[in-house]
């Protein structure tokens, strides 16, 4: 720790495969993203406890009183409640999924522990505001706390027995908090005979909403901020790739090979949220309707979590669609050229450059930072995004195209849109896409984080 300011936390095979790979990938990965008709249903909820344990343990060896934890993503959502039930410190929590509905999330069993383990951190942050209200949502349907619920005019309702409680201790029905409009701040008049915070709602666009919340017993309520912040990538680090000669002269190599091709992209991990096979599909019906001979499609597809069956059915499936497709064309004009592996930082960027198109379908993502790395590489080209309504991206990117990948008709219509798009409609929607990656980037990100923990 002292030299290298990381610890490492060693974790058991076994527990490994049953809390990463059977709980968090197999689980929470698919009911994250509403996929809840994947989720397998053998439990292993005990070994996620364990193994966030162990996280908490390492953690708690090396922090100090009024250290600042921040933690990261599904696999440890309890360790918020783990840390703060043991040691007097700042616990963050920052999600990088979707949330889904909380009809959907109640459907898992223990979801009333992980939000419970959530909701002792004192600052959840989501990529959306979407994701947010719907974590709210969660915990009004499995918490029962709706009688929580803080309406924009600042008006609260205590359940009935909390509100009983409180006209014995105050003997006052007056409100604890009222809302300045114009300001859109919460401000609370003193009352030290009653210790009651809300979850308050500080975030990206500025709103304000807020949940109380009890996570032992009515008369000790918890502070927790909610935020919505969508992260952001480091831009300057693709376009100082591009300017190396090694990658310059790939980029005309790869001119050369796809002379007089207008060539659209795709990158993602095989995953089925990213909705590759629908990529396929709209693809084959934009060459069946517009008859384009001058087009090529590179799919890389980085093999991931080839230990579970739904993702080698999906390795499976897209080899199957792309030699379909390949074969309708003919062998000497392949139409799909697909790369079931990763390819390294110069190549992935020399690709983004060369792409007259990026093509994203996916299904439910939480952001897609994809989209974002295509924009930082399209300085002299200016490509165009394509980009599902139903990654988070889209609200960064409002340069995009947006389409709905269910529709095959419809994207095939936004393909040809993109493919025959004018230089100056290029170049605008590039201009406003490159204001936000510019802007909103991972670093800023981190610091509206710590900016909303701290406030």
């Amino acid at each position: 720790w002292s030299n290298y300011k990381a610890v490492p936390v060693f974790v058991d095979k076994q527990l490994n495969q049953d809390s990463y790979n059977l709980y968090c990938n197999n689980i929470l990965w698919p009911l994250l993203h509403s996929f809840d008709n994947l989720i397998n249903n053998e439990s292993k909820f005990q070994a996620y406890k364990e193994y966030n344990k162990l996280f908490c343990d390492r953690i708690l060896e090396v922090a100090e009183e009024n250290d600042v934890i921040w933690v990261h993503d599904y696999h440890l959502m309890l360790l918020p409640k783990m840390i703060k039930e043991r040691k007097n410190v700042k616990v963050a929590f920052f999600l990088h999924t979707p949330f889904p509905s909380g009809e959907v999330f109640c459907n898992l069993p223990n979801s009333k522990d992980i939000l419970k383990g959530l909701l002792l951190a004192d600052k959840i942050g989501f990529h959306l505001p979407e994701y947010k209200s719907q974590f709210i949502d969660a915990c009004k349907t499995c918490l029962s706390i709706n009688d929580f619920i803080k309406n924009k005019e600042g008006n609260q309702s205590l359940p009935t027995n909390a509100a009983k409680e409180t006209n014995q201790k105050n003997n006052s029905n007056k409100p604890m908090k009222q809302v300045n409009k114009s300001t859109n701040e919460v401000k609370e008049k003193s009352d030290d005979s009653l210790k009651v915070t809300k979850l308050c709602d500080s975030n990206f666009y500025n709103t304000v909403k807020g949940i109380r919340y009890s996570p032992s017993c009515i008369e000790t309520f918890k502070k927790v901020s909610l935020s919505s912040i969508p992260i952001g990538i480091d831009p300057n680090m693709f376009r100082e790739v591009l300017k190396k000669d090694k990658v310059q002269k790939r980029i005309n190599e790869l001119k050369n090979i796809f002379k007089n091709k207008k060539v659209i992209l795709g990158v993602d991990r095989t995953d089925y949220i990213k909705g590759m096979p629908h990529r396929m599909k709209c693809y084959e019906k934009y060459l069946s309707k517009y008859k384009n001979n001058s087009t090529v499609y590179i799919q890389i597809a980085v093999p991931s979590r080839m230990d579970l069956f739904e993702y080698n059915k999906l390795v499976t499936d897209i080899k199957l669609y792309s030699t379909g497709i390949n074969n309708d064309t003919g062998i000497n004009n392949n139409k799909v050229l697909l790369y079931n592996k990763s390819v390294d930082f110069d190549e992935l960027c020399a690709l983004y450059s060369l792409a007259d198109a990026l093509l994203i379908t996916s299904l439910r993502d939480g952001m897609n930072l994809v989209a974002l790395e295509y924009i930082a590489c399209q300085e002299n080209k200016k490509g165009v995004l394509i980009l599902s309504k139903f990654a988070g991206a889209v609200d960064t990117l409002p340069g995009c195209i947006t389409v709905n990948p269910w529709s095959f008709e419809e994207v095939a219509d936004k393909i040809n849109g993109a493919l025959s798009m004018n230089e100056n409609e290029k170049s605008r929607r590039y201009s406003i896409n490159k204001i936000n990656i510019d802007k909103f980037t991972a670093v800023n990100w981190a610091k509206k984080n710590l900016e909303v923990l701290f406030k």
